[in-house]
């Protein structure tokens, strides 16, 4: 039974799973039948049957199953690559590759010593508190009103992606 990717040890000639991806499982067997002399004469699936789809669980028409979808159930790995000033300096840049395909979120927060109480600073960034100003999520995603998303899609792993942010999210 494999129930996480995470967990299927590979061969090393084996090619990996792709989560969140469909996939077609034919399912074929033999049996350990012996003639009367006691020697191994084995009965074998045909291939027709194999490639006819199971249909009723409880008594099966073949040993094909159809569609089966592997679940991501891992969230992505950020990879860091580099952030700068751009545009005259008034942009940060921040350039990250994901581990698969999704979305990137970037926000500036004031440094912790930061006096300031109109944005978050980052010690007051959390994760217990989903109602609150400075919740990470919230926070993360910005808000459209303050124009402060800034967010860039990834639709292959291990590519760069830029986000540019320019403005601060006000609380």
């Amino acid at each position: 039974e494999m129930t996480a990717l995470e967990n299927v040890a590979l061969l090393a000639d084996a090619v990996p799973f792709v989560e969140a991806t469909q996939y077609d499982v034919y399912c074929w067997a033999k049996d350990s039948a012996l003639n009367g002399l006691g020697l191994a004469r084995p009965n074998y699936m045909t291939q027709d049957y194999v490639g006819t789809g199971v249909g009723d669980a409880s008594s099966p028409s073949g040993g094909l199953t159809e569609y089966v979808w592997l679940l991501d159930s891992t969230p992505p790995s950020l990879h860091f690559v580099r952030a700068e000033a751009v545009r005259a300096e008034d942009t940060l840049q921040v350039t990250l590759q994901l581990n698969e395909p999704g979305t990137v979120w970037c926000q500036a927060a004031e440094p912790s010593t930061g006096a300031g109480t109109t944005y978050c600073r980052e010690d007051q960034i959390q994760d217990s508190s989903s109602g609150s100003d400075c919740y990470w999520e919230t926070f993360a995603k910005g808000s459209a009103a303050q124009g402060t998303v800034f967010r860039a899609d990834v639709h292959e792993a291990f590519q760069d992606v830029d986000v540019e942010v320019n403005r601060i999210w006000q609380k």
